[in-house]
């Protein structure tokens, strides 16, 4: 069944066809609320979502002593992986990454606004990465309808350039989707691992599905290939730090090999509780938050216990212990390491074991960040979990060989158990600095003069939570 058909039964399904509201709308209209009383429900569970969104507070997370030491920094960000983000949030998160600078905001827009579309319609894919318009003023509005369909056909739309190139590298029309390909796609075009590429000056997005959708390829690419982008404070281990890569990692499991698309769990057909009428939940959380829409349609065979079961046993055990132990094992690398430094050991001594270490830590640091890997490709989560033990073995195996070497006789690790703990092993202060308070001025600005343009319940939302953690 192709896109256009698939699309257009679901729209007659509507109360309101398509056809007879959108000769007054464009294709690429970026303000969602827009459509509020065309689509009720589908609407109503979007807007939901800045309820059921869970953002923990950036200035009282706590700090994880572990993670500390395997990055050499104090760890206490948000908590990327506990959060429950949703669409409607999405230019928060813009804000928080770009401290509210304008500079390459337009880079932050493909995955985080729905006036993109409409952006490169207007102005080229050369024009619009060049930036030279506003792109914090014309990208107010949070991801909404305009990222995923054409808002006057509502046909599916993949419409980030560096995703149609992705397609095209796969042998496959952009334009011309299945319709397991187009729930997919929509989806990958922002979940996926990117490149910034410059190119006469201009820096554009740029990802290749054929690599960062390819464990096989991905962990040569991390192994040997990309260049270090971070040097460890204690071991000097010059190692890798990889991108979130969920969608990567879901389309090499087995749901999508049996032809299941990120829409069939993450967006649900459900029912309205008072009018019985069925719609697609846009509230856009977890498939196992609601299990009897996302597993249980499928799954008929089984009883909801046992899905629920299989549920935890892939997520809780490769995202629970083996990953704690494993990350255990790194943190005490890098400073068994540090021992063999101050003993007088070069890094150069280490050059093997630095290689093995850098293999083991990208692998925990892939996995720690994929929320929901283990469930969408159990082996494969498995895989790199057993080799990232192999490598820090290896390493360990290795550091110990220059230890001796040294005549370092103290090979207890220290206490690294506690924030305090952790701080002084690194040298910082603890507790450390409350993270400087953001000047949102350049939003506000932005808010008060297009505005309009935006949606109201979200911009409320939004400027509440800026006032409250910004300057």
């Amino acid at each position: 069944m192709s896109v256009r058909f698939a699309v257009a039964l679901a729209c007659a399904a509507l109360t309101v066809s398509a056809g007879s509201f959108a000769a007054g709308l464009n294709a690429f209209e970026a303000n969602s609320e827009k459509f509020a009383d065309v689509f009720p429900l589908q609407y109503g569970s979007y807007v939901h979502s800045l309820k059921t969104s869970e953002e923990p507070d950036r200035f009282k997370t706590p700090v994880d002593p572990m993670h500390s030491i395997i990055y050499g920094k104090l760890y206490n960000y948000r908590n990327m992986v506990e959060g429950k983000r949703s669409h409607a949030n999405s230019m928060l998160e813009a804000y928080w990454s770009m401290g509210a600078s304008k500079d390459g905001f337009q880079r932050c827009l493909p995955c985080h606004s729905a006036d993109t579309p409409r952006l490169l319609n207007e102005k080229g894919e050369k024009g619009f990465y060049e930036g030279k318009f506003d792109a914090m003023a014309e990208g107010l509005n949070p991801v909404g309808c305009a990222n995923c369909h054409n808002t006057a056909s509502w046909q599916l739309r993949v419409f980030a350039p560096h995703a149609r190139e992705s397609i095209k590298k796969m042998g496959k029309d952009p334009d011309h989707l299945s319709a397991v390909d187009a729930k997919t796609y929509i989806c990958t075009q922002c979940h996926f691992e990117y490149d910034k590429v410059k190119k006469d000056g201009i820096i554009f997005l740029e990802s290749d599905w054929t690599l960062y959708g390819n464990i096989d390829r991905l962990a040569k690419y991390y192994d040997e290939e990309m260049k270090p982008n971070l040097t460890h404070p204690l071991s000097q281990a010059p190692l890798v730090r990889p991108m979130n890569n969920e969608a990567g990692m879901a389309m090499q499991g087995q749901h999508a090999k049996h032809g299941v698309a990120c829409a069939d769990c993450h967006l649900p057909k459900t029912k309205d509780a008072k009018t019985g009428k069925a719609f697609t939940q846009h509230d856009l959380i977890e498939g196992s938050r609601m299990l009897d829409e996302a597993c249980m349609s499928c799954h008929t065979e089984s009883d909801r216990k046992t899905v629920e079961a299989d549920l935890k046993a892939r997520t809780g055990e490769y995202r629970g212990p083996r990953m704690q132990a494993l990350g255990r094992e790194l943190a005490n690398a890098h400073l068994l390491i540090q021992k063999g430094l101050k003993a007088g050991a070069t890094p150069d001594e280490f050059k093997t074991v630095y290689a093995d270490l850098r293999k083991a830590q990208w692998r925990w640091d892939y996995t720690m960040w994929l929320k929901g890997g283990a469930f969408h490709s159990s082996f494969n989560i498995q895989k790199l979990l057993a080799d990232g033990f192999d490598h820090v073995t290896k390493a360990t195996h290795g550091i110990y060989e220059v230890l001796a070497r040294h005549n370092v006789k103290d090979l207890a690790i220290p206490d690294y158990s506690t924030p305090e703990a952790a701080a002084k092993i690194l040298g910082v202060a603890y507790p450390a600095a409350e993270p400087d308070r953001i000047d949102y001025k350049n939003v506000f600005e932005a808010i008060e003069a297009h505005g309009h343009d935006m949606n109201s319940e979200i911009m409320r939302h939004t400027l509440e939570i800026l006032k409250k953690e910004g300057k």
